[in-house]
This record gives structure tokens, sequence and C-alpha cells, in this order.
């Protein structure tokens, strides 16, 4: 436990987190302020929140909190000292993965409890134990309408932990955080450049084919929700099959295990040189 508030108290020292939440959060009120008079699609507005605002300000805190997570002890020049202790490596290791599991999980929940409770606000609660009848990404699931909303947030968390692994691994190899900030949000900007202009361009051809693969087995596609209902939906469906949801948790879970995974060989290999 010492370890992880080790990192929480270095994590608090970067100026640029601080930046970073200060802009956050006025982005996130400029966002739920010109959202008002939206109030009418009611709970089927408050789900597109993730596709309007919530998967891009959740990929900024993202890129901007944890780029120097796996940089820091490289631009301080001390990573030689954590092999001085008993696992010292493997000890912080676990601490900076368990703080972005933590960071990921409190930007999800400060972004998904504002956006419900101001939108709920506005139109009143009193529809929110009803049945879920008309979904952005699915036709129909066997829930409320808050406990959808509610879903979705716990999907966008598995999107954040996804490109937050993809952050981390660039981390440990970019080893500044100056150059991770750039290729990270970089990434993130040209998929999401592609899911709204781009492949309605160079939709058909080969290169559309491999943009629409990267984009949907990628991270960009778990943020915005995308690639839940395109990986569940069966045959030619418009919108995903609720009962095959599993594939597309499944797939997102692996991949941010290998992630994880991958960050601890490179950060160690890097570290015994």
């Amino acid at each position: 436990m010492h370890l992880l508030r080790a990192e929480w108290k270095k994590h608090c020292t970067f100026r640029e987190v601080w930046i970073g939440y200060l802009l956050g959060f006025a982005f996130l009120s400029l966002s739920l302020y010109m959202e008002k008079d939206s109030s009418s699609l009611k709970w089927f507005g408050v789900q597109q929140n993730i596709y309007t605002y919530g998967a891009t300000l959740t990929a900024f805190l993202i890129v901007i909190g944890l780029s120097r997570i796996f940089c820091y002890e490289r631009e301080r020049n001390t990573s030689c000292l954590l092999r001085t202790a008993k696992n010292g490596l493997m000890g912080t290791y676990a601490a900076k993965i368990i703080l972005t599991v933590q960071y990921c999980a409190v930007v999800i929940a400060v972004i998904g409890i504002l956006s419900i409770v101001v939108n709920g606000y506005r139109f009143g609660f009193a529809d929110a134990s009803g049945k879920m009848t008309q979904g952005v990404y699915f036709e129909e699931a066997p829930m409320s309408n808050l406990t959808y909303c509610i879903v979705q947030y716990i999907f966008l968390f598995l999107g954040a932990l996804y490109f937050a692994g993809f952050v981390l691994v660039v981390a440990t190899i970019a080893k500044r955080s100056a150059w991770v900030i750039v290729l990270c949000g970089g990434c993130y900007i040209a998929f999401l450049g592609y899911y709204y202009v781009g492949r309605y361009r160079i939709q058909g051809n080969w290169l559309g084919r491999i943009c629409d693969f990267l984009f949907h087995y990628g991270f960009s596609g778990f943020m915005l929700q995308e690639s839940y209902s395109r990986l569940s939906a069966a045959g030619s469906m418009p919108r995903g099959d609720w009962e095959q949801i599993w594939k597309p948790i499944l797939f997102v879970i692996v991949a941010i295990m290998i992630e994880f995974a991958a960050v601890w060989l490179l950060w160690k290999r890097k570290e015994r040189r």
C-alpha cells in the first residue's frame, strides 16, 4: 500500500495533470451546458453522451494523467534505485498498474455521475426505472434506462483501460512523457478523424478495410462503444445483439491483460540495461 500511496503522491506533483483537470472540467461543463436544448431526448440523449464527449474527454485525461507513470524514474534518473530493494521492480509495477485502474475508474465515475445527474435533473428521473426501448448501439437490452446508461459507462471503463494499456506500452518504449502525449494523443485523434470523416471517403477499398479493422478492434472503437455493437452483431444487423455481448467484452479484457503483460516485459527489460 505504501508504494501505491507513493505513486499517487508522484502523480499529484505533475503540473500537467492539474492543468488537464482544469481543462477537462471546463470541457465537461461546456458539454453539459450545450445539452440543455436536447433534454427532450431524455435517456436516449444520455446514451449519446459517450459518443459526443465522454470518450474524447476520457482519452484526453488518460493521456495527460498517465503519460508519465512509467517515465518518471527515467526522467528523474532514479530507475536504478528500484533494483536496490527486494521485489522493487515488481512492487512498483503493481502499484503503477493499480493506480492506472483506479485513475480510469475515477475519471469514468466523475464523467458518468455528472452526466446522468445533470441530465436527469433537467428532464426528471421518472422514467429511470422504465424498460429501455430505444438504444444507440443495441436494438433492445433487458434492463432499465438508468441501468443501461450505467452499463455503457462500464463499457467505457473497459475501453479506457484498453487505451491506458496502450499509453503505458508507449511510455515504456518512448521513455519521455512528451513523446507519449504526442504519439498517443495523435493516434486517438487520427482514429477519431477516421470515424467521423475518413471512413466515408475510403470505404470499400483496401485502405478502408484496414482502417476499419484497426478502429473496431482497437481502443477507439471500444471507447466510442462502436466495437461492442459491431463485434456482437448477428449477421448484417446494424446494431448489436445483447445476447452476444460477451464476445467484445472477452476480447477487450484479454487485450488489456496482454497490454499489461507487455508493459511488465518491456519495463523490466529497460530497467535491466
